[in-house]
């Protein structure tokens, strides 16, 4: 018995007329041929045409022969090799400082060859072997990034001052810390010459804050959990807990979507995750957390991902940009939803300050240049004018947006296109932005985003320590990125489409011809 092929060509069937399966070689992952909504086949077609419940598949081999033990051995090393950059990292000290000055640059690029090997070598270990690897090596890395406070950055001394805020029954978007009236809540961690001077640690404390309604529900609920304890570690702890939680998403995630789980490793040893989510504590990383659920509910349940992303949303405003990957199917019921959670959490807001709680977003879009067109780094290549350069900007992101939303990518292959255009548009500054879509690429399997944040480093810190040559820098960085992930992009879709599924042809077909 035969099938017929992509090409034209007969190929054989098995006893029962399913397809032959596949070899090792021809699917290293061993998750299977993408399907049409981009995840992952489950297996070979059952004798009724129906897909057979998926097979473990071929064990994973020992690269070039390497007995199974030299393979372990090999991932405790990068393992204890990165828990040891975490915790130098987390000594090092730049914001406001410059303690640490370019130190850091280097300590995060030796990181990078560790993270690559680690995550090549995890994935050929067997499943349950692989999951106690990514555990450990999630564990401990990020309890080594909780050895020291803050290394580049200081927002989290913002967040705990909002918290104090609101439990007073403050809004928070009504006055800024140095504000007199809120003098009496000053606390000696977050002001540290408390009696003779306003010096605080939080940044821009003449304003303010920026941070949407979530952010400040999580603010309050990380102080209340934490019973108001000083100092940054309590903040570190539950960034890290959030983190945790999503290395556990990512990796149920691909499983569900019949990818390799193992895959998750990218995000379990990653120094994006732990420096910028756990050691920095930044709040993204519980927007990253619904950004991933929002696209894993996409394709069932297109109300509720569209709740997730607003409330991705209400917790840093870009991931908004995902309604357009995850309302394709349904985007009445996604629009609603997404609508109905970003009113009902800014209604509290509005209701007490009014037009007060869009805080400090006008400010920092101009501190950041964007009104002068001054961010734009990949952009400004084409020596247009500066004040052009956010029309231009607007036009490139609408055209990505519209082919997203002709083309029918599915949530999992649109979500990282999204934010990917929207970060090299903007070229920000702030490595963490590029946190959300490294996370999001690795649900299609694309590893390759996570390039965005590592590029955003050198640039960063070249800013905080003034550097002059920082927009070249960070001009250079994400051309690079920008071609990575291009090249990358193409040989994905070329190999995805050399693994095209095979379909049964009934008997009788193959044999009646054309």
């Amino acid at each position: 018995m035969t099938r017929r092929s992509p090409d034209g060509s007969d190929q054989p069937l098995g006893p029962e007329g399913a397809g032959a399966a596949a070899s090792p070689e021809d699917d290293p992952d061993g998750a299977g041929s993408p399907g049409p909504d981009g995840a992952r086949a489950a297996g070979p077609l059952g004798p009724d045409g129906a897909s057979a419940p998926a097979s473990p598949g071929p064990r994973p081999k020992p690269l070039g022969g390497v007995p199974l033990g030299a393979v372990t051995a090999g991932v405790a090393l990068c393992t204890v090799a990165a828990t040891a950059l975490s915790a130098a990292l987390a000594q090092r000290t730049v914001v406001n400082q410059g303690g640490g000055r370019w130190e850091v640059v280097a300590l995060l690029a030796a990181w990078i060859p560790l993270w690559v090997a680690g995550v090549l070598l995890i994935r050929r270990l067997p499943g349950r072997w692989a999951l106690v690897a990514c555990v450990v090596a999630a564990v401990a890395i990020r309890g080594a990034a909780l050895a020291g406070p803050p290394g580049l950055s200081d927002d989290l001394y913002r967040y705990a001052w909002d918290a104090k805020v609101q439990l007073s029954g403050v809004d928070p978007y009504e006055r800024g810390p140095l504000d007199p009236t809120l003098a009496p809540l000053r606390e000696r961690w977050l002001f540290p010459d408390l009696a003779a001077s306003d010096a605080t640690r939080i940044n821009r404390p003449t304003v303010r804050t920026i941070y949407p309604p979530l952010a400040q529900a999580w603010f309050v609920v990380v102080r209340v959990v934490t019973g108001g304890a000083a100092g940054e570690r309590p903040w570190q702890a539950a960034a890290a807990v959030v983190d945790l939680g999503l290395c556990g998403l990512l990796a149920v995630g691909l499983r569900r979507m019949g990818s390799d789980p193992r895959l998750a490793a990218w995000w379990c040893l990653s120094p994006v995750a732990a420096v910028e989510l756990v050691n920095n504590a930044h709040v993204d990383g519980l927007a990253v957390a619904l950004s991933v659920a929002a696209v894993l509910v996409a394709r069932r349940r297109p109300g509720l991902a569209g709740g997730l992303v607003g409330a991705a949303a209400m917790v840093k405003l870009y991931p908004a940009l995902l309604l357009v990957a995850v309302a394709r199917r349904r985007p009445l019921l996604a629009g609603g939803a997404f609508a109905a959670v970003c009113t009902l959490a800014y209604l509290p807001h509005v209701l007490a300050v009014g037009v007060k709680v869009i805080g400090y977003l006008p400010g920092y879009l101009e501190e950041e240049k964007y009104n002068q067109g001054g961010r734009f780094l990949l952009l400004s290549v084409t020596r247009l004018p500066a004040d052009l350069l956010p029309v231009l900007a607007g036009i490139v992101l609408l055209a990505v947006i519209l082919v997203v939303w002709w083309a029918g990518l599915p949530a999992v292959r649109a979500a990282p296109v999204l934010l990917g255009a929207l970060l090299l548009v903007a070229s920000p500054v702030q490595p963490w932005y590029a946190a959300s879509v490294a996370a999001l690429g690795l649900l299609d399997r694309a590893w390759w985003w996570a390039v965005l944040a590592v590029v955003a480093w050198p640039y960063y810190v070249a800013l905080l320590l003034d550097d002059p040559g920082a927009d070249g820098l960070g001009r250079w960085g994400y051309a690079v990125a920008l071609v990575v992930i291009v090249a990358a992009e193409a040989a994905h879709r070329a190999t995805r489409g050399r693994r095209a599924p095979v379909r049964a042809v009934a008997p009788e077909a193959v044999a009646s011809g054309p």
